[in-house]
This record gives structure tokens, C-alpha cells and sequence, in this order.
């Protein structure tokens, strides 16, 4: 269709009369943004440097604008995986964020990455944006579990896929090494768990024995898993042998996440709370729980049903295994600490050189008179709270405020791994749990009735050589002319090392706080194990305390014993 010429100019003046209406309104059409080549991004710094980043990077930048004036008004922060091109985290449009942020996403270690960052703004009174600054940088190694003696050793910063995995997230300092938080993350219910990294330890075979290992930190090493490149022969050729504790399934793990304190009151861990007791009375705080825990029985299996809702099924209660890591952990690092400054409860004599506790029977700890603890469970006055003590890091395992508590008293707590079955053609033997069984498995169904799918058979450790029904052996660790730790590189002596002494020492040895380990073969009971001590064992309470004696099996309630929760991720 042809339009006359009239129309034509009908149609002109009905667009100018619009334009001149929009100019009256101040509806002008929007400039499309200029990428202006004068206005470039400067990257001033990358918390840990450009190679060896912080898993959680702060950045700094500065704007080159040039002898024109820019006003910078939003900016576009964005990091992606080197590897696939993948976004891991972005801040696109912030107007806060302007020249300064840090990441919140926590990133994986020794992973490279792209930082993507734009600068948005006017430059007179025209939309303009920056050039689009691209740098490559790459995270640092994961902090692995230290240095025995120094700040941070016993814990460490978790891969962030494992975090993601348990729903955990991090707190102020995480990954900060000199941090009271180091190491601590918190869940949905803000319960705080600690994350340990794997290691090795090895032994100096020349000088094996209390008396010289005791004195001599060159005798007893401990170095992160990650230092092998997470390879177990390449471990064992320099005879480094990793831990127990970090084995899962059949899978070597990263480390494990346990709770920083006992399980408490409404199935939380948290401090200065009254700590769950396995029982269904006699306690503020009883595990079986009318509003809470109405599935449980007030009896020791109970742990495992709380400790699986605390961590989702992701998780159950600690295994002994985990307990002979932190044992092993707290006696290396007293042994190269030099002082109080990373080590509250170092003892330069060496005669209390161990994390103290709540185990006086008077809320205190028998071998430091200034400990005490408060006590909010109105039925039990000798009990004190989770975390609770008024010199908090001296009850620690690491001495820091970062560590793990009350490992030395309070309450007795249940752990998976080992039991002892009843009759008395079982006495000398404990059922210990497979490498290639996880603690997931574990039900109160299955833990004790002697399921060979989760147990292998196995002799005892030698310092219960000529176990008979019916009779207690007492072994107490150290030993004037054997090493107390097994030096085997797999097997049951692997799985036994930390968690019962290799040799019998019928004497309490300072260096080991007295400690010793329990066992009684009662002819017609199970046993489960226990570790730490309670409230009153005084001097026989600490980090290497254990006990299996019969009759008091995961159907047995008690008032002192309690657990914590852990899981692998």
C-alpha cells in the first residue's frame, strides 16, 4: 500500500510532536552503557596472595579513570573454576561491595580459579562501565592438622564439598589459624562441630619406651595425610602410618567432623549446657525425652538415634577410633609444646602434661586446683556442664580455645568400633568393627547382637594376654621398656593403636595422666566401650581412658555416661 504524500508528513509531525512531549516529561530514551577503554580495574589485593589464596579470599580493587571525572556506583564480582568454566559465586550489580568484598563461598584447596570483576558508573552524566578485569588465582593447601606444639594443631579447615554435603557452614575466624574458631563450624541449629583433619604418625624405633618417648618430641611425629598427597603407600614407605580414624567404608576419608562438646539438653552442642545422660531418669537430662526423643529408651544406644538426627543420617555418635585420634593428637602436642602460649594446660615438668576436667567429684579437676566448673543439672550436683569450666582451653584437647572439650571427665562416652560379647568361650577376644563398614551402618538394632557383617572377631591386645571370664584387667599406658602405641601399618593392630596400650604396665604413668584401660569379661554380658571417665575418677579420667566391662552393654542405662556426635561428610 502506497501512502500519500500528506500522510507521510502527518506522520513526521505526530513523531516530533511525541518527541517533543517525552523532552517536556523528561522521558528521555537511556543511553546504552559505554565501555569506556579509559576506566580500568586495578587489583590492589587477594587475601594469602594470588597463589597461595584464602579458601574464603577478600579482594581489594582501585578504578584508573583517567584525567575525567567517573562515578562509580555498583560493581560486578565474580569467580569461576578454571577447570570446567563453571560460576562458583558471583555479586553482580552490588552497590555496597563497591571496591572491597569477600567471598562467602567457601572454595576448595589448591584449586584455580578466574576473578571476573566489573566497575559500573556515569562519567558526565553518561552510563559507563569499566573494562572487565580477568585474573587467574589459585587457593592455598587446606591447613591439614598442624604442627604439634603450635597454634591451630589438632584441627583444621574442611574441603568445602563436605561442608556443603552435611549442611555445615563456618563461623568468625574458621579458617583463620590463630582463631578461638579455627577449625569450628556450626550447623543449621547452630550445634558446633570441629573438624579434624586426617594424619599419619610415625615412631622413632630407637627410642621407643615412656621413659625416653615422654621427653623426646623426635620420637613420636605426627604430619597431615595431605602431606603424602593423600596416598597411604607413599606414607608407609617413609613409615608414616595413617590413622584409623580416617578410614570409613573401605574409603580413606579427609578427616572426620565431631561435636566440640558433649551432646546436650535438646539434642544440641553447645557450652555451658547440661550434657544428655543415657538414661530416662535422675537428670535434667535424660535421653529419653518426652518432648524430644519420645523413640528413645533412656539406654546407651540412644546416642546413636540422636546423634543420626543431628547430622540428618549423615552421621551417628563418635567411634573409638575417633577418640584414640584425639588422645594420640593431645600427647604429641604436649610433648612439643614449650610453653603455655598454644598449650593452656602444658606442665614443663611433665607431670600433668594432659587436657584437665571435670573429674574431682566436686566439679574441678584433681590435678589443677583452679578448674572449675559450673553445674546446672539439679539432680546430679557433681556433673558440670559441657564446656563449662571457668579456664576453658585447659580442658581442651588441643589447649586452645579452638580444641575439643571435656575429653577428660564429665561423662562417660559411648563409642562405636569395639565390644566385648559375653560367654565365657569369648573371653580374650573383642568384636571390632571392618575397615569396610561405615559408622552410618550402625542402628541400636544391629550394634551389639554380634552381626558379623559390621565385626570381625579378634584377639585381644597383648596387655590382656590370659583373659579369663569373670575377671578384670587392668593395663595402664606407658611403659618403662615397650612403646605403649602400636607400630603396625594395617590391620588390628593399626585399628587397636591409641585405643589400647600395645604392652601391660600394671603402674599409673604420669606422662599418659595415670590413664588406663579397662576390660572385664563377664560370663554372660556384652560390653560397650566408653572412654574419657566420668565426673569422680579423678586421676583414672582423661583423653586415654577407656572401658569394657561386661554388663554394661548398649541396652544398660547410666546417669555418667554420655557421647558426641561425628560424621565423615
Amino acid at each position: 500500500m502506497k501512502l500519500s504524500i500528506l500522510t507521510i508528513l502527518n506522520i513526521k509531525c505526530f513523531i516530533r510532536a511525541m518527541v517533543k512531549t517525552m523532552m517536556k516529561h523528561h522521558y528521555q530514551p537511556l543511553e546504552p552503557a559505554t565501555i569506556n577503554e579509559n576506566i580500568s580495574v586495578l587489583l590492589e589485593f587477594i587475601q594469602g596472595g594470588q597463589f597461595d589464596a584464602y579458601m574464603f579470599p577478600s579482594f581489594n580493587i582501585s578504578l584508573n579513570f583517567g584525567p575525567q571525572q567517573f562515578t562509580h556506583t555498583k560493581t560486578d564480582w565474580q569467580i569461576k573454576d578454571v577447570s570446567n568454566n563453571v560460576t562458583i559465586w558471583e555479586s553482580l550489580q552490588d552497590t555496597r561491595n563497591l571496591t572491597s568484598i569477600r567471598c562467602p563461598k567457601l572454595l576448595e584447596a589448591e584449586t584455580f580459579y578466574t576473578l571476573n570483576i566489573k566497575a559500573y558508573g556515569t562519567r558526565s552524566e553518561a552510563p559507563a562501565e569499566s573494562k572487565t578485569l580477568t585474573t587467574v588465582f589459585k587457593t592455598g593447601t587446606v591447613s591439614g592438622i598442624g604442627t604439634p606444639g603450635a597454634a591451630g594443631f589438632g584441627v583444621g579447615v574442611a574441603p568445602a564439598h563436605l561442608l556443603e554435603h552435611l549442611g555445615l557452614s563456618v563461623m568468625d575466624g574458621t579458617t583463620i589459624q590463630t582463631s578461638p574458631n579455627f577449625g569450628n563450624y556450626v550447623d543449621s541449629n547452630n550445634n558446633v562441630y570441629v573438624f579434624v583433619p586426617a594424619f599419619c604418625y610415625s615412631f622413632d624405633k630407637a627410642e621407643t619406651g615412656n621413659e625416653i618417648t615422654a621427653k623426646s618430641p623426635s620420637a613420636f611425629a605426627i604430619r597431615s595425610f595431605a602431606e603424602f598427597n593423600c596416598n597411604e603407600t607413599k606414607a608407609n614407605e617413609v613409615e608414616y602410618i595413617l590413622h584409623r580414624a580416617f578410614i570409613d567404608g573401605g574409603e580413606v576419608k579427609e578427616g572426620f567432623f565431631i561435636t566440640k562438646y558433649l551432646v546436650s539438653k535438646g539434642n544440641r552442642s553447645v557450652r555451658n549446657a547440661i550434657a544428655i545422660s543415657l538414661t530416662s531418669s535422675g537428670t535434667d537430662a535424660p535421653s529419653k525425652d518426652s518432648e524430644l526423643n519420645t523413640e528413645c529408651a533412656g539406654v546407651a544406644y540412644d546416642a546413636i538415634t540422636i546423634a543420626k538426627k543431628m547430622t540428618q543420617n549423615k552421621g551417628t555418635c563418635a567411634s573409638g577410633f575417633m577418640y584414640s585420634a584425639l588422645a594420640m593428637l593431645s600427647y604429641v602436642h604436649g610433648l612439643h609444646a614449650t610453653s603455655k602460649d598454644n598449650c593452656a594446660w602444658y606442665d614443663e615438668a611433665g607431670t600433668t602434661n594432659y587436657p584437665k576436667g571435670c573429674n574431682n567429684n566436686a566439679l574441678g579437676d584433681t590435678d589443677d586446683k583452679e578448674i572449675l566448673y559450673e553445674c546446672s543439672d539439679t539432680e546430679i550436683a557433681q556433673k558440670g556442664n559441657t564446656g563449662g569450666a571457668n579456664h576453658f582451653e585447659r580442658t581442651t584437647h588441643n589447649g586452645q580455645t579452638c580444641g575439643i572439650a571435656d575429653l577428660n571427665g564429665l561423662l562417660e562416652e559411648v563409642a562405636l568400633g569395639v565390644i566385648m560379647c559375653n560367654a565365657s568361650s569369648n573371653a580374650g577376644k573383642f568384636m571390632v568393627m571392618k575397615d569396610s563398614v561405615s559408622i552410618t551402618q550402625f542402628t541400636k538394632d544391629n550394634v551389639q547382637d554380634g552381626q558379623t557383617t559390621l565385626y570381625d572377631w579378634q584377639s585381644v591386645p597383648p596387655c590382656y594376654a590370659g583373659a579369663t571370664a569373670n575377671t578384670g584387667y587392668c593395663a595402664y599406658w606407658g611403659h618403662s621398656s615397650g612403646n605403649t602405641f602400636f607400630t603396625n601399618q594395617n590391620g588390628i593392630n593399626r585399628a587397636y593403636c591409641g585405643l589400647f596400650p600395645a604392652v601391660k604396665q600394671t603402674t599409673a604413668i604420669n606422662e599418659f595422666g595415670k590413664n588406663y584401660a579397662y576390660a572385664y569379661w563377664w560370663s554372660s554380658y556384652p560390653a560397650v566401650l566408653r572412654c574419657g571417665g566420668m565426673w569422680s575418677y579423678t586421676t583414672c579420667a582423661g583423653v586415654f581412658y577407656r572401658s569394657l566391662h561386661s554388663y554394661r552393654s548398649w541396652t544398660h542405662s547410666n546417669s555418667s555416661w554420655g557421647f558426641r556426635a561425628a560424621a565423615y561428610g
